[in-house]
């Protein structure tokens, strides 16, 4: 089996399994009598016909609900994001991925509480100085005691602390060690302080130009995660879709920031090259019977 091959197996195979999650995340909102939280799913990955209006050509399509929470349209929303944001991180000089954690909860409302406190974070002293920009996402899974918010950002930063100098080229392995683990002791503490908790968990690791990318820009909820809770995931969902989880800051608001909600890529008609010219076939057919009625009237 070429490549090539190998590649459309894995993908069909992958959009197979998220067809599956997306069904079962619909059984699973029926049984917490969220129907309209399920309904917006159920059209998801139907087949239509699309009309060029252009030209008349037509061809098959499947309707994509393209929401964050949709099992089947993540993959294709982290894609855009990955896209966008590409030119961006391998542009960085100083890749560095940093993940700021919270205590668990299970009030789904704590993830406004952990954007709430990045926000003041990236107006204290330490990220004003060391950081030149980044791009951060909420990212949300269960543990123990119940929901893990927890926030990655991939940001531009030679040396993230203000109290503990930067490793020379002439330390050794054990001295650099003991820098990086005091640099993260003083970012930790700044954080929980932040945040207004005891203690948070935070982790930093340095990346090549061009990786992280992925991490930072992933959807915020798995389906897996939402089918096999043992929470309520309604409650989660709706704070999810009303929350934003994807934002940039410094030289990273060149990038566009509603990429989450916008998810309508150019479809070119291959007939007549036009773009933005299909719409649905039985949308067409309506929008042409309600002229051809306006126009009788008229007469």
């Amino acid at each position: 089996m070429t490549a090539t091959n190998q590649a459309r197996d894995n993908a069909l195979s992958n959009r197979d399994r998220a067809a599956q999650e997306r069904a079962a995340l619909v059984a699973r909102l029926w049984t917490e009598h969220a129907g309209d939280l399920a309904n917006k799913l159920e059209q998801c990955g139907a087949t239509i016909v699309l009309l060029c209006t252009n030209c008349g050509a037509r061809k098959p399509a499947e309707v994509a609900c393209r929401r964050r929470w949709c099992p089947a349209c993540a993959w294709g929303i982290q894609q855009d994001r990955i896209a966008a944001f590409e030119g961006v991180t391998r542009a960085m000089t100083w890749p560095l991925f940093v993940t700021l954690t919270m205590p668990n909860d299970p009030d789904p409302t704590r993830i406004r509480v952990l954007r709430d406190a990045w926000a003041r974070m990236r107006r204290r002293k330490l990220l004003q100085d060391r950081v030149t920009g980044g791009i951060t996402t909420i990212e949300i899974t269960e543990g123990a005691g119940g929901w893990h918010p927890h926030l990655h950002c991939l940001c531009d930063c030679r040396w993230l602390s203000i109290h503990t100098p930067a490793p020379r080229p002439t330390d050794s392995k054990a001295v650099v060690k003991q820098k990086c683990d005091h640099a993260r002791m003083e970012l930790s503490a700044i954080w929980s302080d932040t945040l207004k908790v005891p203690q948070a968990i935070v982790l930093a690791k340095r990346k090549a130009p061009g990786d992280g990318l992925a991490y930072a820009t992933k959807y915020g909820l798995k389906g897996t995660t939402m089918i096999q809770s043992k929470l309520p995931i309604a409650p989660l969902i709706r704070v999810i879709a009303t929350s934003r989880l994807l934002s940039t800051f410094g030289n990273c608001h060149a990038v566009p920031e509603n990429l989450e909600d916008e998810g309508k890529t150019k479809c070119t008609c291959k007939e007549c090259g036009a773009t933005k010219s299909y719409m649905p076939e039985e949308v067409a057919h309506r929008m042409i019977r309600g002229m051809m009625n306006a126009a009788g009237k008229r007469k």
